[in-house]
């Protein structure tokens, strides 16, 4: 329906420098192909002010290297967006993380969407009915996703098709998580990247999406269809792509396949980079996943989805987490009284 018969997917080793691997990995699936009347998107993952060697973060090197190859036959205007979450506002964080240095070196636009003006458009999706947009996306515009290689608590990986999450402008996402995979098939129904980019210089195993271990991978992943890289980046992990919610929730709506063997797979083989990343434990996925399908619903059945929600949550971030020092880098501490609070709470907390 969507994705290409027979989608390119590279894999190549970060090395000897990000700025011939990009150029590499984008020879290898054929480029950058944006047409001279569209904007340029480039949407990295900057879900928390931390530097990417954390495994949380998209590296500026990679971004910059995509806008030096699209300003060698693109003129018009080049945007790297992203907008506020829970934690911080974009701006500080494109200043944190050194994508405010872009501005000065290259005619490219820092965009913060949550304080673009809105246009609110009819989406008739499969979970938004209509939805508030930056105005500026609402142009013909060449969307790239610049993702980032990890594990994710509840969905078990979060990649290139995940990263278009950060598109809606509202700082409190975390309420559409129990619909989280119709919420995503409409946004990248609106925004369907055309080029895909996975950062694994350093992934993230075990408590992610923010709060697990860097690990060292030293890999970037190309394509085209967002679905086929996703697909590629599971089996490097070890992680069957059919136990991803969100991405065989997109397979069998058909917005393209999951499955390797219908992918040509170009540059280095899987099982010469493959390399297990430590999960959540499978009792804190099944009582988040329980917790999610319940929060569908009306009271009670949504207080008691948050509450075994946030129990999973709360076991997961005892093993392979760097939770407790986020927590005293962030000056807040989680004792049995915030823990007991928060089992009976009205967020989804990841």
């Amino acid at each position: 329906m969507y994705g290409e018969k027979s989608p390119k997917v590279a894999v190549v080793r970060a090395e000897p420098s990000v700025h011939e691997s990009v150029g590499r990995g984008l020879a290898l699936i054929g480029g950058i192909e944006a047409r001279e009347s569209e904007h340029i998107i480039i949407k990295p993952n900057l879900c928390h002010p931390s530097p990417p060697e954390t495994g949380r973060t998209t590296d500026v090197r990679i971004v910059e290297e995509i806008i030096r190859n699209c300003g060698q036959s693109h003129t018009r205007d080049i945007h790297v967006v992203e907008s506020d979450n829970y934690v911080t506002s974009a701006d500080r964080t494109f200043k944190r993380l050194g994508y405010k240095e872009l501005e000065g070196k290259y005619p490219v636009h820092l965009t913060n969407l949550s304080r673009e003006s809105k246009a609110e458009i009819k989406v008739d999706g499969r979970f938004f009915d209509t939805l508030e947009v930056p105005e500026f996306l609402t142009t013909p515009n060449f969307f790239i996703s610049v993702a980032k290689l990890k594990v994710h608590l509840h969905e078990l990986y979060t990649g290139a098709w995940k990263n278009q999450w950060g598109c809606l402008v509202q700082r409190e996402k975390r309420r559409f998580h129990p619909f989280l995979n119709e919420a995503l098939a409409d946004i990248n129904t609106l925004w369907r990247p055309r080029l895909c980019i996975v950062d694994g210089i350093f992934g993230m195993e075990g408590c992610g999406p923010i709060d697990g271990v860097p690990k060292p991978m030293n890999l970037l992943v190309f394509g085209k269809d967002p679905l086929a890289v996703d697909s590629v980046c599971c089996h490097i992990m070890g992680i069957d792509p059919h136990m991803v919610p969100h991405l065989q929730y997109a397979y069998k709506n058909g917005f393209g396949t999951i499955n390797l063997e219908e992918i040509e797979l170009l540059g280095e083989r899987i099982e010469k980079v493959a390399a297990q990343f430590a999960l959540p434990p499978s009792y804190s996925v099944r009582l988040m996943r329980w917790g999610l399908r319940s929060g569908r619903y009306r009271p009670p059945l949504i207080n008691m989805g948050l509450a075994l929600f946030n129990l999973g949550n709360n076991y997961a971030g005892k093993k392979h987490s760097t939770r407790g020092l986020r927590h005293r880098q962030e000056k807040s501490t989680v004792g049995p009284k915030k823990i007991l609070r928060k089992l009976w709470t009205t967020r989804w907390n990841v």
